[in-house]
């Protein structure tokens, strides 16, 4: 059996410079002890896979990370705030099966938690959760339930550029196809943000400072593209915020 300073050495090497995406505290023995588990199979427990990426050059590493949980409450909360109301019916999500999809810290401390739950209509709904870096839910983030069936809307990928979630900062995230392992966004004033990394359940996610400028400067149309390891271009997709 290894001690514990060859345990941590080899939690360090697994790690790299980044620190676990999900905890709700900085690291402990508890966490430590938590990430060793990975090593061994499980059957009872339930397996949360986070892909992150943070743009470098804003000094927020990001690796994709893995961690288990229980469901805070607030999260059912952000669930259902947007399944309420008339011509809501069906929307009501099934709480018990909210997945965190992903996750990722700001240059600031801030954390984004992007949540979905499966809903009676076979559609889903989705919460952007965002926490202080105290772990307090801030009044921010947003909550979406769309209907399956014949309404739904199935991609396989997709991106999104948001001036909303955070205060102070534009997020750029979403899905990216498999065999893509980085992502570069071209807006249609010239702007470009390159070298965004695809975590490995294909989620990315980047932070960008937010002005006074940014709902005017991020509100163009924009193209998508999704690179493979040679910086080839293997889907692409045009869009508008």
């Amino acid at each position: 059996m290894t001690n514990t300073a060859e345990s941590e050495e080899r939690v360090r090497q697994l790690l790299g410079p980044a620190n676990p995406v999900t905890a709700e505290s900085p690291p402990d023995r508890t966490a430590l002890a938590r990430i060793l588990t990975e090593e061994r199979p499980h059957t009872h427990r339930r397996r949360w896979v986070i892909g992150v990426a943070v743009v470098a050059a804003l000094g927020a590493g990001g690796l994709a990370a893995e961690a288990t949980g229980v469901i805070p409450d607030d999260v059912g909360w952000g669930l259902n705030r947007a399944s309420g109301g008339p011509g809501s019916e069906g929307l009501e999500p099934d709480t018990d099966r909210a997945t965190m999809l992903f996750a990722g810290t700001a240059p600031d401390g801030v954390r984004m938690q992007y949540w979905s739950a499966p809903n009676r209509s076979g559609g889903t709904c989705k919460y952007l959760r965002v926490l202080d870096r105290d772990g307090k839910r801030l009044e921010q983030g947003w909550s979406q339930c769309s209907r399956g069936g014949m309404y739904a809307v199935k991609r396989t990928i997709w991106s999104t550029v948001d001036t909303n979630a955070l205060t102070d900062w534009v997020t750029v995230y979403g899905l990216a196809p498999r065999g893509a392992v980085g992502v570069r966004v071209t807006w249609d004033g010239g702007r470009s943000l390159n070298h965004i990394n695809v975590g490995r359940d294909r989620y990315f996610l980047a932070f960008l400072p937010y002005d006074s400028r940014s709902d005017e400067e991020w509100v163009e149309q924009y193209r998508t593209e999704y690179l493979d390891a040679g910086g080839r271009v293997v889907a692409m997709e045009q869009s508008r915020r």
